[in-house]
């Protein structure tokens, strides 16, 4: 059994978000064959940024956060980053980057396009459709494909 649990503020003035997240909190009920295994606990911390005056909105965040690990900095290896550039009030193209994704679909020296993503967003009255493409390196790729509403 197990939940997630996430914290988000909002800052108006500053065009902000920033957020905190805890996934797998709990823990295995009952073994399985015999075995019993620990859930991958993930603390994860990002902020979003909206630029003032450019149709561009920032992300970054830090996962893994809760990891031992013997240096400081190294708890920090696991980020990732992202951009949407607002390209209409319809139309919206958005970028990223996930450095834990590139280190773990590495194969041997190469990594291709692993740990990258790209999507497209397109509004219509009160409907988002979402395409996102993320790039697996020499696994392959994986296409996502959303539809959403406001209610």
């Amino acid at each position: 059994m197990a939940f997630d649990l996430g914290l988000q503020y909002y800052i108006p003035s500053q065009l902000m978000t920033v957020g905190l997240t805890m996934s797998s909190i709990g823990g295995q009920l009952s073994t399985y064959n015999g075995v019993s295994e620990k859930l991958p606990f993930d603390v994860s911390v990002g902020v979003a940024k909206r630029l003032e005056h450019l149709p561009v909105k920032l992300f970054l965040d830090f996962h893994r956060l809760n990891e031992d690990q013997e240096q400081l900095l190294k708890r920090f290896e696991y980020f990732s980053f992202g951009t949407e550039f607002y390209l209409s009030k319809v139309l919206t193209l958005r970028l990223g980057y996930d450095n834990k994704k590139r280190k773990e679909l590495k194969v041997g020296d190469f990594a291709g396009l692993a740990g990258f993503n790209a999507g497209l967003g397109v509004k219509i009255d009160r409907y988002f459709f979402d395409y996102a493409f993320s790039s697996y390196g020499e696994i392959g790729a994986l296409h996502r494909i959303g539809v959403s509403t406001e209610l």
